[in-house]
């Protein structure tokens, strides 16, 4: 799994970021608790440039039923990029749901995926 990782990382280094995104997306399937895996492609597509597809993955990324320590670390890197890349009402905007995230139950967190159309982009899951 780690040499897949690397050539998946080279995919992305070489200009071959639809590869490599098919190949981290292969690896995201059979690991999807593996925290440090998900840091990688989140940091693969930083790189890449292309904010909507790196958004849609931060979202995706702090949806997942990870610790609130691990989800932490992906909202904290969620708003470095927003601060970044975003405008200051989508900074705002992170802010809030990740307060709004720790105030809540396990229960009440699975809900924060539903969130209304008129809000920014930040955490609808790809097409």
């Amino acid at each position: 799994m780690k040499a897949i990782c690397k050539f998946a990382q080279m995919e992305f280094k070489y200009d071959e970021a639809k590869r490599g995104r098919t190949i981290f997306e292969g690896i995201m399937s059979n690991y999807p608790k593996r925290v440090d895996l998900w840091s990688v492609y989140v940091d693969m597509e930083t790189k890449n440039s292309d904010l909507e597809i790196t958004r849609r993955l931060f979202g995706r990324a702090i949806q997942m039923k990870f610790s609130s320590k691990k989800i932490k670390f992906f909202f904290k890197k969620f708003l470095e990029f927003e601060k970044t890349h975003g405008t200051p009402e989508g900074v705002e905007h992170l802010k809030e749901r990740a307060v709004a995230y720790v105030g809540m139950s396990t229960q009440e967190r699975r809900s924060i995926i539903s969130v209304p159309s008129s809000t920014p982009q930040l955490f609808h899951a790809p097409p």
